[in-house]
This record gives C-alpha cells, structure tokens and sequence, in this order.
C-alpha cells in the first residue's frame, strides 16, 4: 500500500476531473455523490468524516442536461471544481502522521475482537437488537 501522500499525488496526476475526485476520496476513505438538481444545478457532496459533509453546487442554466455529452460535461465540471475545493483540506491530511489505534481508543483490553465471518456477525447483530428486532 503506498503513502497517502503518495496515492494523493497520483490521483491528482489523472487527466479526468471525476477520476481525480474518485481517487482523492478513495485515498482517504470518503464517500461522494454527484447529481442533478433542477433547483440548484449540478452538485458534488464528499462525506469527508463523521458529521463533515461538503457540499459543492455548480449553477447551471434551469433546465436538466438532455443529452449523454451535456451530462458528461456537468459531471466533469462540478468533479474539477470538488477537487479544487478539496485538494487543500486532502494535502492538509496527507501531512499529518498516522495515530496506532491504541492511541486512537485509549485502552481496549475489554473489547473482544470478533472474526469477521457470516457467524460472528450474527452475534453481533443478536447482541445489537433485541428479541423482537427493534431495541439496542
């Protein structure tokens, strides 16, 4: 696996604005979604971490894109102006040095670290709900 850093660097080297934001959110872990809004127009939202969802809108004329190329266009375009918006906050983070997961959660010495088999997790949701499915 290489360096985020690295990955980062990569990514950015994609001569397609929607492979470089794939990418940028594949190296941290982020979720993204572009779509079509007839209100407000074309729209990126990258889910960069709990309760940190950002929100990129590219106005576009008031009418839905009817052809593959015009989509293809404003998908390009709202994914070069997400990678602009975000390429200082990934650089930002490629910086930072990895935490140990020790140090992340404290001491962990009564937590059991199930195998992640079809089994166990059958225990786990058994232990997450009760009987009759709906309580934690």
């Amino acid at each position: 696996d290489l360096p985020v850093a690295e990955r980062l660097q990569r990514a950015l080297a994609q001569p397609s604005a929607t492979s470089r934001l794939d990418q940028i959110c594949g190296a941290f872990g982020w979720g993204r979604s572009i779509f079509y809004d007839d209100a407000e127009g074309w729209i990126a939202e990258v889910t960069c971490g709990l309760h940190d969802t950002r929100r990129i809108v590219e106005r576009s004329p008031a009418r839905r894109p009817r052809t593959k190329k015009a989509n293809k266009l404003g998908r390009w375009a709202i994914a070069q102006q997400a990678v602009n918006f975000l390429q200082p906050l990934a650089w930002q983070l490629a910086k930072q040095s990895p935490v140990a997961l020790e140090a992340a959660f404290g001491d962990s010495s009564g937590i059991r670290i199930l195998e992640s088999t079809p089994e166990a997790w059958s225990t786990v949701w058994a232990a997450l709900h009760g009987k009759d499915g709906t309580e934690r």
